[in-house]
């Protein structure tokens, strides 16, 4: 699949970190909804040290009867500026993607601009619960004139019970010319996620897919798109 593949995941996963990885799970979401009904896979990698984070994920649709419909992946690195978990660090990011389309229409293969980002990430404390944040310039690849724009990002993980439910998810807030003609839209991409671990490897919940101006064909219309889903923890 053009510039998306788990060998490339891996690969850069070998560049930005090193030793033991912290966490990674392989989640399989049903989604629901009349105009969904398919199966997504996602594969999730969070390291993180007194020094560095690094967290990726790939999502893939397979909303087609005859493969995927939408393949979509980010990764994202801090290089923390001092080695105090509470100081500010370095944040970089690549986002790329690709949109077959459903399995009503012929597959047109359809990418979902790649971008590079850069900025500066803190972490963010209420009480007990902290929200990693950051703040980045966007460049996109695939435009006419050269589109620099901005990103805002929140992921966090908690959990409660002991260990038993956990709550995760991150929140994503940028500007993109969408269909190349100089007009910026506002983007806003959210999954938030609940778990209830079974035990240490397995656990049992789903997330809601949150999202406005994110796919094209949703036309502009905020869309909330809710799934079940079982998560192994490697």
């Amino acid at each position: 699949m053009k510039n998306l593949s788990l060998f490339s995941v891996i690969a850069l996963l070998a560049l930005f970190s090193s030793g033991t990885v912290k966490a990674q799970n392989l989640q399989l979401h049903y989604d629901l909804g009349a105009e969904r009904d398919f199966v997504t896979s996602t594969f999730e990698y969070g390291k993180f040290t007194e020094k560095s984070n690094t967290f990726m994920f790939l999502d893939m649709d397979y909303s087609r009867t005859d493969g995927a419909g939408l393949a979509y992946w980010e990764i994202s690195h801090e290089f923390k500026i001092n080695s105090v978990y509470d100081g500010f660090a370095i944040h970089i990011e690549y986002n790329d993607g690709l949109l077959f389309g459903d399995k009503e229409t012929p597959a047109f293969g359809l990418p979902i601009n790649r971008a590079y980002l850069a900025g500066l990430g803190s972490p963010l404390k209420i009480g007990n619960f902290t929200i990693n944040t950051a703040i980045m310039a966007k460049y996109f690849e695939g435009y006419k004139e050269a589109s620099v724009d901005a990103q805002v990002t929140l992921v966090w993980f908690h959990m409660f019970f002991n260990g038993k439910l956990t709550f995760n998810g991150f929140a994503d807030f940028w500007s993109q010319d969408l269909y190349n003609n100089g007009t910026k839209y506002g983007v806003f991409l959210c999954e938030p996620q609940l778990w209830y671990n079974i035990n240490p490897s397995i656990s049992v919940g789903g997330e809601v897919e949150l999202s406005k101006n994110f796919i094209i064909p949703d036309n502009g219309a905020f869309m909330a798109r809710p799934t079940v889903a079982v998560k192994w923890t490697i």
